[in-house]
């Protein structure tokens, strides 16, 4: 199970007494900040004064530089106050910051037990320390003046004057506190008396126990005497009823979580209580412990945080009833009832205690109304599914198993049918190529001819060149003379002329050899004739293609390769067996054993042209890119050999019970023969030729291919097609060859799973460097990147892959920083000695802040770029921001932000932003993972996938609750005049705020209906400019009122 990420443990914040409520975790401890009104600040009063100054202030936990992250991420705490304030003068004097400690308490209930001594409060509490510095920039200081203020009423901010004006900001300091270590302590549940006191019935009938739930109530609003509005608004009578039935039933689960657990009837009740998301980059901390198996309704399930038993992992059976009672009794007598609470006290006081470790964690650092769940109600009912559930999936795998033989049957059959026509089809041909030959060349055949064929059949073998190694090692320099030759037309394409051989006679020249000359001219008349034919109806097709649209998803692929020279040892080898490939368009079918780092180099074609650029504002691909000075304008090729969900919906198009939420699920589901069928014809058709040309065309100069692993390698336990996507990721390099385009190459997936998302193969827990054989797939990406790094350390690549990716989107907020920087510092130094020194190599920022990573791995090597992702749409904060605000981000904080981190003396150096998007909902189908609703709509519920962060069960846009996804999902023809222009201006303004830094590459060239996430559907949509680099909106520009012209801040 993945571990949340804690606070180093340190004197002053390590718990004593009662550790066992204790917890140093991130999301609980910043929950607990963003939960109480009232913070309470303490630091040093100044030398003279021996005693620690406290103040009661507002805080909220956020982080500027990387406003998605979520409440399980490192986070700074910000403070508001007035300039002149004691603690924002002693903090700006102080060159390191000034040292604060902050509190943070609720009280959930009273707590009454038998004896004074054992009363109590159900509470949480936490403290952060850290060091206290002025905000300094202006954006910054809006940003977490908008935070302290929607903390105080969610959405007040732009229900306000906004933004303040110059007198206020000048008079306002933020003091944003740099957090170094924290502890949370919780306390819940019934009274714990002792068992001498439980024993003693005059006291135990006598006197009353169990606890007061006590919350904080919102009354009726009051307006005030210079208010004008007649009614309430109704963000804010939706937060008052919201808050205060959250409150109330935190209260109340608080008291219920360890008293005797409900009789089996009611055990099947889901737990209801909403919850808020996080992004992508910030998947909720999961419980460590995992819940008790189910018991009796004489038993009892304590779940208390300091008293748990050891859990057990697989599901216990029901004991059966004591003698004498009744199983439906709706309640024990007084005295079973104090000899069941003396047992339960008894066991507590002998059983190890096992920590609870996702307590009342949020989603979103943007939303102070955090919706806290319990771990211990989670708890309870997983304890009841997991008994009950196992049946079920008993039951489900043995249909599925049977479902998956039958299938596997008929696809055996369908095979074995295939093969018998493939055979047939090959017979006839055969026969009718005899016929031909015996017809036309009868009298042409001498004693001496068949030898004569067999030998110009070996020359054509040994003379047709391949790529790769034998070019590197000199043994490509002489050419014998071939049969067939090979030229490039003015775009670089391939194309083979056949050189005509003459028929040479010795002495005069008989009748006989006219006759012979004449049929063999007639023939050569017929073929030239039917040629021509072809290649007409075929450019009239592609004519007529290119003219309707660019999709390339309609090609059939085709494979016209011989392989009857493919020897049987290379044979059902997805490498080099061509026999077994779907298409072979552009590819050199010549077998060859050659490889290059253990890599095949079979379908590479043996010469190539660098002079191609993409268009006359950046120079060829055998000249310098200045990068740095030149901004990358580029896109990726997602959803391509690294698939997802969203972007091609129709490859995950399953019943809900085959539960394909990945491409390890897909595969698994499909088999290995279907799988790479299906998977095949995708690689084949989703991205052609075709595609390269259209990039081109749209003014891009950048591609990122992301691909995954098993491309190179699979291990034991894989269901992933291997291999078979290798030579189209190399068939693509050569299109952007040809188009002058430049490739970052991307390390989509590897072993392990480096942060448990579905682009990364499989959907579920971090195995990288982290948890179950993390240490050895560190070790078998570490080999990957061994056999990728020589391969493209060839001189071919050396203009054309300009940059090298070593993993994308590692989770740094689980996985441990250092280790990734370790991890990193090895593939580095492997990378490099094996020759790959031309690219510059990218390496993710974690979903850490951008401000974190100054002074970080620094000196390591002299081409590093840091790789940053950039989105609104993943966190409720930044959703519900009004189309004017979008942009003002996009403009002014990523604006900054980009800045900042590309310079060495502000931030750590060189910055790209590898993906963005033009999305202003997260309303595209599959997005959030297969069949999951969205935060913009308040459908996001993850109560099946704890994993993956928290649901959003209540809408996030402006006009809440009048969200929904019907229009963000509708086709583009309907988009109105005024959304279109908005979203032009969005992308333009996110275009013009990372080309402050390196450059960026848009999320992504095409998908199959998802218009806001695809270049290809967003420039037939007029959504995006013509030429990405000519654009006719940038940040100094005045931004309209989109509200005024009639645009719906719902959609």
């Amino acid at each position: 199970m993945v571990q949340s990420l804690e606070y180093p443990k340190r004197k002053s914040t390590t718990l004593n007494r009662y550790n066992s409520r204790g917890t140093y975790e991130l999301s609980t401890i910043h929950s607990i900040v963003n939960y109480t009104n009232v913070l309470h600040v303490s630091f040093p009063a100044g030398p003279e004064d021996p005693f620690p100054a406290i103040l009661p202030m507002i805080g909220v936990m956020g982080s500027f530089e990387f406003p998605s992250a979520g409440l399980d991420e490192p986070l700074d705490c910000y403070l508001h106050g007035y300039v002149s304030a004691r603690l924002m003068r002693l903090a700006r004097d102080s060159d390191k910051g000034l040292p604060v400690s902050i509190a943070a308490t609720k009280v959930d209930g009273l707590v009454l037990s038998l004896t004074p001594n054992s009363h109590s409060y159900n509470y949480r509490s936490a403290v952060l320390q850290g060091y206290a510095k002025p905000v300094e920039t202006d954006a910054e200081k809006l940003f977490a003046m908008e935070l302290i203020t929607n903390k105080v009423v969610p959405q007040r901010w732009q229900h306000t004057r906004t933004p303040p004006d110059k007198v206020e900001m000048t008079s306002t300091t933020i003091l944003r506190v740099r957090i170094e270590a924290g502890s949370a302590k919780v306390r819940h549940g019934e009274p714990h008396d002792d068992a001498k006191d439980l024993d003693r019935a005059d006291l135990v009938d006598s006197t009353w126990t169990g606890v007061l739930p006590l919350y904080e109530t919102l009354d009726t609003p009051i307006p005030a005497s210079t208010n004008k509005v007649k009614e309430v608004p109704q963000y804010v009578a939706d937060y008052v009823a919201q808050s205060n039935a959250r409150s109330r039933t935190q209260a109340s689960n608080a008291a219920k979580d360890c008293m005797p657990k409900p009789r089996r009837e009611s055990r099947a009740r889901a737990d209801t209580r909403p919850g808020f998301a996080r992004p992508p980059g910030a998947p909720a901390a999961a419980p460590r412990a995992t819940a008790r198996p189910p018991y009796d309704d004489d038993d009892v399930v304590d779940v208390d945080t300091e008293e748990s038993p050891p859990q057990r992992s697989t599901p216990r059976k029901h004991a059966r009833a004591r003698p004498g009672k009744s199983k439906t009794s709706p309640a024990p007598s007084p005295a079973a009832d104090r000899d069941r609470r003396r047992r339960r006290s008894e066991r507590r006081a002998s059983e190890t205690p096992v920590k609870d470790r996702a307590k009342y964690s949020s989603g979103s650092s943007h939303d102070s109304g955090s919706h806290l769940l319990s771990a211990d109600a989670l708890a309870k009912l997983n304890a009841y599914n997991q008994g009950e559930k196992y049946l079920q999936q008993k039951q489900e795998k043995q249909k599925k198993q049977q479902q998956t033989q039958e299938k596997q049957k008929k696809q055996q059959q369908q095979k074995q049918e295939k093969q018998q026509q493939k055979q047939q089809k090959q017979q006839q041909k055969q026969q009718q190529k005899q016929q031909v030959n015996e017809k036309q060349y009868k009298n042409l055949r001498a004693p001496g001819d068949a030898t004569e064929q067999q030998r110009r059949r070996k020359r054509r073998k040994r003379n047709r060149d391949v790529s790769g190694a034998i070019l590197e090692e000199g043994r490509g320099a002489t050419k014998h003379t071939s049969h067939t030759s090979y030229y490039y037309d003015e775009k670089g394409y391939e194309v083979r002329k056949h050189k005509e051989h003459a028929n040479r006679g010795r002495g005069g020249k008989s009748r006989k050899w006219w006759w012979i000359f004449g049929a063999v001219s007639l023939v050569v008349l017929i073929i030239i004739i039917v040629v021509a034919v072809v290649v007409s109806n075929k450019n009239s097709k592609k004519s007529g293609s290119e003219s309707a649209t660019t999709s390339d998803s309609g090609d059939t692929p085709t494979n016209e390769c011989d392989s009857s020279d493919v020897p049987t040892s290379a044979k059902d080898s997805p490498y080099t067996d061509s026999s077994l490939w779907a298409d072979s368009t552009d590819f050199n079918c010549t077998y060859t054993a050659e490889t290059v780092g253990g890599l095949s180099v079979m379908g590479l074609n043996s010469t190539w042209d660098d002079t191609t650029r993409a268009n006359a504002n950046v120079p060829p691909l055998n000249q310098a890119w200045e990068y740095g000075d030149m901004p990358i304008r580029g896109v990726n090729v997602g959803g391509w050999l690294s698939i997802e969900p969203f972007i091609t919906p129709s490859l995950f198009d399953y019943a809900t019970s085959a539960n394909v939420v990945d491409e390890y699920t897909l595969t698994s589901h499909l088999g290995n023969s279907s799988a790479t069928t299906v998977l095949e014809n995708h690689y084949a058709t989703f991205v052609t030729r075709q595609t390269f040309e259209d990039i081109k065309n749209a003014g891009l100069d950048h591609v990122r291919i992301p691909y995954p692993y098993w491309l190179v390698q699979t291990y034991s336990g894989d269901p992933y097609v291997k291999g078979v996507g290798w030579r189209y990721l190399l068939r693509a390099i050569e299109y952007c060859r040809q188009n002058g385009l430049r490739v970052n190459l991307d390390l989509h997936a590897v072993p392990g799973s480096q942060n448990g998302w579905t682009h990364s193969g499989r959907l579920g827990s971090i195995n990288w460097i982290n948890g179950t054989d993390g240490a050895t797939n560190a070790q078998r990406s570490l080999d990957i990147h061994n056999q990728l790094s020589t391969f493209f350390a060839q001189s071919r690549y050396k203009n054309v892959v300009t940059i090298y990716g070593l993993v994308n989107e590692p989770k740094m907020t689980v996985i441990p920083r250092d280790s990734v920087l370790s991890w990193n510092k090895k593939a580095i130094a492997i990378i490099r000695d094996n020759g790959l020194t031309s690219p510059h190599i990218t390496f993710g920022d974690g979903f850490l802040a951008l401000s974190d990573w100054q002074g970080e791995f620094q000196d390591v090597d002299s081409k590093l770029l840091l790789d940053t992702h950039q989105y609104q749409i993943f966190n409720t904060g930044e959703l519900n921001l009004t189309h004017v605000d979008k942009i003002k981000l996009a403009c002014s904080g990523w604006t900054a932000l980009m800045i900042g981190s590309n310079n060495k003396k502000t931030g750590w150096g060189p910055t790209l932003n590898g993906e963005w998007s033009q999305a202003d909902t997260d309303c595209a189908p599959n997005l959030n993972n297969v069949g999951i609703g969205s935060r913009w709509a308040g459908t996001l519920d993850l109560s099946s996938m704890p994993s993956q962060g928290e649901s959003v069960l209540t809408p996030s846009c402006v006009t809440a609750p009048e969200c929904n996804c019907a229009s963000a999902n509708a086709a583009a023809s309907s988009y109105s005049a005024e959304y279109k222009k908005f979203l032009k201006m969005y992308a333009e303004a996110q275009m013009h705020s990372f080309e402050q830094a390196w450059g960026w590459f848009y999320w992504t060239w095409k998908t199959e209906a998802a218009v806001q996430w695809s270049w290809m559907l967003g420039l037939e949509a007029g959504i995006l400019p013509t030429k990405a680099y000519s654009t006719d909106f940038n940040c100094s520009q005045d931004i309209p009122d989109f509200a005024t012209q009639g645009l719906s801040e719902s959609f």
